[in-house]
């Protein structure tokens, strides 16, 4: 188990993280491999490859992983046989964080971005809507 920091909060793995900064001392928040529910008690959303209630999130990722967010403290990993660390890690900085965020009650921005002598400019806005090809216009 290693920890991690991300946005100043500490993460204790069991998942090597080599892209976030290392570091001591405790944490609140731990990512670790197990099982994950087939589905959650009382959801309040579903969709293709997700579901959550109040205090939990789930995502499916067919053939890859899963994750079980909970309580904003903690993100289990169920991989699939054939999934590697580097793909696993691709998925869980996606959606799980943003869960993980958003049950800490910090609102993470899906956006893209565009460094300026001014200061940086985000495109925020809904997957699919183009953030990433006006970001990509103004480089």
């Amino acid at each position: 188990m290693k920890f991690y920091s991300f946005n100043g909060i500490a993460f204790s793995s069991e998942l090597p993280l080599p892209e976030l900064v290392t570091t001591t001392g405790e944490s609140t928040i731990h990512i670790q491999w197990g099982r994950v529910p087939e589905s959650l008690a009382n959801p309040v959303r579903r969709g293709v490859c997700y579901e959550l209630n109040e205090e939990e999130f789930l995502i499916r990722i067919p053939q890859t992983v899963s994750f079980w967010i909970r309580q904003g403290r903690q993100i289990q990993i169920d991989p699939a046989d054939q999934a590697d660390e580097r793909t696993i890690r691709m998925f869980l900085y996606t959606s799980p964080f943003g869960a993980l965020f958003h049950q800490r009650d910090l609102f993470p921005f899906h956006a893209s971005a565009v460094e300026t002598e001014r200061g940086a400019v985000l495109f925020s806005g809904a997957s699919g809507t183009g953030k990433t090809t006006i970001a990509a216009g103004f480089v």
